[in-house]
């Protein structure tokens, strides 16, 4: 009989503490300060204006910042609009994925095509990011390049960026 009523204890106790683990954020805190919100990337994200760096140096290479908004999803997949007039109305949104590396850090993985004006298939661009959130979730800095493809997969071309973004909030 103790045995019996020692494992519906023990079963008892798991059933009460796993929903609390299955439901709750990343035990680690690296330095994220106890807020939620600076180990979670999921939302939406708006960068002012996304600036273009030289790849070797990493100083800003003079082309015109473009407002970008991210849209982290729960499960690891995310979209990206981004306003750049010079692309014009040709240029599709962005689907891609990210994770979580550890804490603050997570990396992602998008891709869109742009299109010439008589619709055909002008490039194809693969982007790569990596994100640090700040301690208080509010905001993000990232470090990414995005490679340039003609429609048969020949690169022409990479292009750097270094961006901070802010968390929407209502």
């Amino acid at each position: 009989m103790k045995k019996q009523t020692l494992i519906i204890v023990a079963l008892s106790l798991v059933l009460a503490i796993m929903p609390s683990i299955a439901f709750s954020q990343r035990g680690e805190d690296n330095g994220a300060g106890g807020d939620a919100n600076a180990t979670s990337l999921t939302g939406l994200w708006q960068v002012a204006a996304s600036n273009t760096i030289d790849c070797t140096t990493g100083q800003p290479d003079g082309q015109l910042p473009v407002p970008v908004n991210y849209l982290f999803n729960q499960g690891g997949t995310m979209t990206e609009e981004e306003a750049n007039s010079f692309d014009g109305p040709y240029r599709a949104s962005a689907q891609g994925m990210w994770k979580q590396v550890t804490g603050r850090k997570f990396v992602a993985a998008f891709t869109n095509f742009a299109f010439n004006p008589d619709r055909t298939l002008a490039v194809t661009l693969k982007y790569r990011t990596n994100i640090t959130i700040a301690r208080d979730g509010s905001s993000f800095t990232e470090r990414g390049t995005a490679e340039i493809s003609l429609p048969d997969g020949t690169v022409v071309g990479t292009v750097c960026y270094a961006d901070t973004a802010t968390r929407f909030m209502f």
